[in-house]
């Protein structure tokens, strides 16, 4: 027996001895080496690499020459770690260490991110900290140097830690050089007295070392304080961090259960957060309470309030294993008025969802629902593994009144199967899209994320009422089908659609049943295919090429569009960016000829030229021998532009020009320049024409500005023998000026002129004034004529003639509702008003009539009256003439002792 002890207590020297041995051994110090490798990379990321390890392992050892790399460079270095602990504690339980020094530090790149490499375990606090004690650590001349900072920042700073079990101290101080950074933080929880004391600062100034890794932009000041039982503990803190903003706050609660946890916040962006200012206005509120259990919790109630609504919300979740088993979570989000109206049009002025998460095989169950006024989204059954996967079938309704759906005058379905792998793929398949009209998309959509390759393929019909929604000059006789493929890289894009159209009636014109195809391939900032459109029957077709150069210029070459009686013809080239252009094309049409559905166009015209900002000789001309539609035709005109990018000349010139069968224009001569063609500007310098018999000249340059709205300035005209027009206005989205005056403007028929003024500024209560005076050219007295008033309160306008100065008393009311949203705006619609009185002699008036009525003489009484509705005006009246005649100038033939009465009422 005493052998047998004797050899048993020889074994454990002996492995003491050895074990001993070991750990003095260069064996052992290597071990060490390795661990700390591990451990550094883990907490700080990338890689670490350690020169070496010396000193006991038992009592104090150092690392020295540690290197931090990243899968691209070194991103610091640290000389020299020196660390005193005590092993004998080990046999307590307990890590003790007495000091750890780090010295001569040095980071000269930003540091790597750190990979989760553990799954995400849920929801759950720590039953007891571990038991760790640091009597001292400091770390001296600790250097943030360049490129991260302009000029190098050294810091230095100590501290203390000591926990386990439910006792808690930190205590910690950092200090930069210059006090550009200075943190203090003490944490102190005593388990006897449960109290706690919290006191942090952490204050760095913008050139400090934190706010420059934090890219703060400005200074950050952070403060926490709470002192107070644990049983109830506050906790208040506020921080403002640089141009991010500035947040304040508490939490509140039992410590020592955990059980209800109460907080409240206010988050005040700053300039960083302008973007997004109209969602989240100067504050963002947030409140809740928070209720932990041993196996999860419950966050009820929470809310949000910022510019964009309020938001309310319930979190309930339970955890199995350290993981979490399900959770459920329900939202309603209410808008603000007026917020995104866009969005309300579309989505409606609230949502209301529910989330739920269930543990199952390979992941967790979700189910997803969210509802709006216009709009449901429902997903069922889908799957996730809550960090980077997700598969389910995705269904969305939207009624007739939201989002696409609108414009189609329809409801909407639409289901796909969407697949998600978060930095590798997206994908939707057995994509299945409906209206309630008819229409229908289905298809197939994949994004390769590594590769950045894009896939899209499917097929889309349009039935007759979708096209009438979508463009209600049209009317399809059938659908519109069309199939298309996709697919896409950064280097290389391959494109193809074909399309069959039904008869469509455009604007009342026919246009016959067609087949569409388009082609394209290449880069996608360069692409090069080909467009052809064909009647079935022959009846016109289009082709071209086209391409796209890197630069964003646009060619099209071998244009041909041509049907019955016209063609045409040539090549072009834009570039709307820079807004340059090159043209060479020609159009001839016979006699009924329509080139587009309900537009006929007869005769020839060309363009060529080309406008290049690197130019200064640049010319663009458009001639026209003779070409005649239902509401215009032109007689040897030409139109051109010369001259360098900035400031090129411009000249018209015309035999003959019609508009619309009132507009007569002769011998049109306009001569002028424009500015930068990129912002273009008009100076005319010159104009004279034939206006329905009248001469028109300009008498002074004009200047038109078309940059931010229109601008017309010093525009004086001279019309006819004896008239002249003055014009000056300015007229952008948010104010509307103008100055006009007209002298003597004779009438058409040469019976009557016209003068009048008018002043407009949207900016006044009375938004517009004026007067008007219609006088007769065929006598001189100051009795025969008539003036008026004319006023504009933004609501109504008004058009008064009290009859001191005149012939007719009149007092008329039309609407004219000024708009003042997001673009002035006039709205017309709304009642008519007023009335119209005349008594005096019928040969007064009969002066401002055509020749063939100015015979009519004798008593006239006239009244009227206006009213309906713009869209339905109303007109009452009675008219008296007594002791009356009237003589055919022609023939001679009077008819005298004329007696009339008539009324009307339509």
């Amino acid at each position: 027996m005493r052998r047998t002890v004797a050899i048993a207590v020889s074994a454990i020297a002996g492995l003491a001895i050895l074990g001993v041995a070991f750990f003095l051994s260069p064996a052992a110090r290597r071990v060490v080496g390795d661990f700390a490798e591990h451990e550094l990379a883990e907490a700080l990321g990338g890689s670490v690499e350690i020169g070496s390890v010396t000193g006991s392992l038992f009592h104090e050892f150092q690392l020295r020459d540690i290197r931090l790399r990243d899968a691209a460079a070194e991103w610091g270095r640290i000389d020299h770690v020196e660390l005193r602990w005590s092993p004998a504690a080990l046999a307590g339980r307990k890590i003790e260490i007495e000091s750890i020094v780090v010295e001569n530090t040095r980071i000269i790149a930003t540091p790597p991110k750190r990979e989760r490499r553990q799954p995400f375990k849920g929801l759950e606090l720590p039953d007891r900290l571990p038991a760790l004690s640091i009597g001292g650590f400091e770390i001296r001349n600790l250097v943030l140097g360049e490129p991260i900072v302009a000029k190098p920042i050294r810091l230095d700073g100590a501290g203390r830690i000591d926990m386990g079990g439910r006792r808690l101290l930190i205590e910690t101080a950092i200090r930069s050089e210059n006090n550009l950074d200075d943190v203090s933080i003490r944490i102190d929880r005593d388990p006897v007295g449960r109290r706690l004391i919290v006191d942090a600062r952490i204050a760095s100034d913008r050139a400090g070392a934190l706010a420059t890794l934090l890219r703060a932009d400005g200074p950050i000041d952070l403060s926490a304080a709470g002192e107070g039982s644990s049983e109830d503990y506050r906790l208040a803190f506020r921080c403002a961090c640089g141009d991010a903003g500035a947040i304040d706050g508490a939490v509140s609660g039992d410590l020592t259960t955990l059980e209800t946890i109460r907080f409240s916040l206010k988050a005040h962006p700053g300039a960083r957060f302008d973007r997004w200012r109209r969602d989240t206005g100067d504050s963002i509120a947030a409140e809740g309470i928070l209720k932990l259990t041993a196996r999860g919790g419950r966050l009820d109630p929470f809310a949000v309030r910022a510019a964009a609504g309020a938001v309310s919300a319930t979190l309930d979740w339970r955890n199995s294993f350290a993981a979490l088993e399900k959770a459920a979570l329900v939202v309603h989000a209410n808008f603000a008025e007026g917020w995104r109206p866009d969005l309300q049009r579309a989505v409606g002025d609230k949502i209301d969802g529910e989330l739920e998460l269930a543990q199952g095989k390979g992941g967790y169950r979700l189910d997803l629902r969210a509802r709006s006024p216009l709009l449901a989204l429902e997903t069922l059954q889908g799957r996730t593994d809550l960090r980077s996967f997700f598969e389910g079938m995705v269904t969305l309704s939207v009624s007739e009144n939201g989002g696409m759906a609108a414009a189609l005058g329809s409801s909407l379905k639409a289901q796909g199967l969407a697949r998600v792998d978060i930095g590798n793929s997206l994908s939707i398949e057995k994509i299945d899209v409906r209206s309630a009209s008819g229409a229908r998309l289905a298809g197939t959509l994949a994004y390769d994320i590594a590769q950045a390759r894009a896939k899209a393929s499917g097929a889309l019909t349009l039935p007759d009422s979708t096209v009438a929604a979508v463009l209600p000059a049209v009317r399809a006789r059938g659908n519109v089908v069309t199939d298309f493929d996709l697919d896409t890289t950064a280097d290389e894009l391959t494109v193809r659609l074909t399309a069959t159209t039904p008869a469509l009636t455009v604007n009342d014109a026919f246009f016959p049943p067609a087949r569409v195809a388009v082609s394209a391939a290449g880069s996608p900032l360069s692409p090069q295919g080909r467009l052809s459109v064909r009647a079935f029957d022959g009846s016109r077709r289009i082709g071209a090429n086209f391409s796209r150069s890197e630069a964003g210029l646009w060619r099209i070459r071998d244009l041909d569009y041509r049907g019955d009686g016209f063609r045409l013809s040539g090549a072009l080239a834009f570039n709307l960016d820079a807004r340059e252009a090159e043209l060479d094309i020609a159009y001839r049409g016979a006699r009924n000829a329509e080139p587009w559905p309900g537009v006929r166009l007869e005769g020839e015209a060309s363009g060529t030229g080309a406008l290049r900002r690197e130019r200064s000789n640049n010319l663009l001309a458009f001639s026209v021998a003779s070409l005649h539609s239902s509401s215009f035709s032109a007689e040897d005109f030409y139109f051109e532009v010369r001259g360098g990018y900035q400031n090129p000349s411009f000249a018209i010139r015309s035999g003959s020009i019609e508009i619309n069968d009132r507009f007569h224009f002769k011998d049109l001569r306009l001569a002028g320049t424009a500015g930068d063609l990129s912002n273009p500007s008009i100076s005319i310098l010159s104009a004279v024409a034939d206006l329905n018999g009248s001469s028109v000249a300009a008498l002074r340059p004009a200047f038109l500005d078309l940059g931010d709205g229109l601008r017309l300035r010093n525009l004086k005209l001279s019309i006819g023998d004896k008239g002249i027009a003055e014009f000056e206005g300015e007229f952008s989205a948010s104010r509307w000026r103008a100055v006009a005056n007209l002298d003597h403007i004779e009438s058409q028929n040469g019976v009557s002129s016209i003068s009048a003024s008018l002043n407009l500024d949207t900016d006044r209560t009375q938004v517009a004034a004026g007067r008007i005076e219609i006088a007769s050219t065929l006598t001189n007295a100051e009795t025969i004529k008539l003036p008026g008033e004319i006023s504009w309160d933004g609501r109504r306008l008004r058009v008064r003639a009290d009859g001191a100065r005149g012939l007719l008393q009149a007092d008329l009311s039309f609407p004219m509702r000024l708009k003042r949203a997001e673009r002035l705006g006039v709205d017309f619609q709304g009642p008519l008003g007023g009335s119209a009185r005349y008594q005096g002699r019928a040969e007064s008036l009969s002066l401002f009539l055509p020749p063939a009525f100015q015979s009519l003489e004798g008593s006239l009484e006239f009244f009227g009256s206006l009213g309906g509705t713009s869209e339905n005006p109303r007109i009452d009246g009675v008219l008296k003439l007594s002791d009356g005649s009237y003589t055919d100038l022609t023939s001679g033939l009077s008819v005298i002792d004329i007696d009339l009465e008539a009324a009307a009422a339509a």
